[in-house]
């Protein structure tokens, strides 16, 4: 029997040194290099796979970049950072709006949430959906649009009449910054679409992100069938500010463009925190407003702290133009204050 061990081991000795001296370079293989690939396929991944596994799309990315490198598991490089409650103990916020809710920006956690579920018009909030659209068939931001009788949708302030031209740009921004709903109708309307095809575009996306709660009539917000709860909301708000040319819309504070001819317009956002300082180091990622009578004052932003943890917040049917905005912001810094990241 020793004997038998003694020649294995020899033989396997000779085996490998053979091994060794005939791939002499050999060495641990690298990390091979993997493509780039459109971010819109890796939504699609992880749509499809957390419906099937969970029940539920989640919306797991964002950010800015519409490109993303795999890592060799096939997934998106991401570290996520869990929010965990500072003190079990700790009371939640007294909310005046009908409905509301803070979800973690990265993982989509429950932070706080009041009546969430609860389907609700949400007016302007509409607007996000439609710059979506838009943006999935932009005839070029250069283009130059006429405005015409039927974009005209009286409500809020108007800041282009029939017959004015001026770039597709300029109706992206009247129509984020400051919510116009003459210049959101033809937005639209310069995509080429019926309004009807358009809106259709709106809630067949609302499917394929599996937002089943949030529907739409009109491209602008003023249709109380215009529907959602908060916390499809707050997904909304994510996948679309996600979208560069959308976030940086939202962030403007105000918005001055001339028509062709000459005439001045000048637009003022109705997001009034973009005028705040924030405690604490909380910065304002980008928001919309919306308001109805049947809505109230609804608010969604995004919110991220000085080490860069994202919340959402989210303000349905609030009493007033101020209190969305104060609730919004103080959800979001009792967030900050009674969670930490790890």
């Amino acid at each position: 029997m020793f004997l038998a061990s003694l020649l294995g081991g020899v033989i396997s000795s000779i085996f490998f040194l053979n091994i060794s001296l005939s791939v002499p370079d050999w060495h641990m293989p690298q990390e091979p290099i993997l493509p780039w690939v459109k971010k819109e396929r890796i939504d699609q991944a992880i749509h499809w796979s957390t419906e099937l596994l969970v029940g539920r799309t989640a919306l797991a990315l964002i950010g800015h970049r519409q490109m993303l490198r795999l890592t060799n598991n096939g997934l998106p490089i991401a570290g996520l950072r869990m929010p965990v409650r500072r003190d079990a103990s700790s009371t939640d916020p007294l909310v005046n709006a009908s409905s509301s809710i803070v979800l973690d920006g990265m993982n989509e956690m429950v932070l706080f949430a009041k009546n969430e579920k609860a389907v609700w018009p949400i007016a302007s909030i509409t607007k996000l959906v439609t710059a979506m659209v838009f943006l999935d068939h932009n005839p070029g931001w250069d283009k130059v649009y006429e405005m015409r009788p039927s974009d005209r949708r009286d409500g809020g302030k108007i800041y282009l009449f029939n017959g004015d031209q001026v770039k597709v740009k300029d109706l992206f921004y009247l129509s984020l910054v400051a919510s116009g709903n003459s210049e959101t109708v033809a937005l639209a309307n310069s995509t080429g679409l019926t309004t009807e095809e358009f809106v259709a575009k709106m809630n067949e996306k609302m499917r394929d992100l599996g937002l089943n709660q949030s529907s739409f009539a009109d491209v602008v917000g003023l249709s109380d069938q215009n529907v959602s709860n908060a916390q499809e909301v707050a997904l909304i708000a994510k996948t679309a500010l996600a979208q560069k040319e959308i976030k940086d819309a939202t962030l403007t504070d105000s918005y001055r463009t001339k028509t062709l001819a000459g005439k001045e317009v000048f637009a003022q956002s109705t997001d009034k925190l973009l005028d705040d300082e924030f405690s604490d180091g909380i910065t304002l990622l980008g928001g919309k407003t919306g308001h109805i009578i049947k809505a109230g004052y609804c608010f969604v932003g995004i919110f991220a702290n000085s080490s860069r943890n994202p919340v959402i917040s989210v303000i349905l049917g609030s009493p007033s133009d101020a209190s969305r905005f104060h609730e919004a912001y103080r959800l979001a810094d009792w967030t900050y204050r009674n969670y930490r990241w790890q």
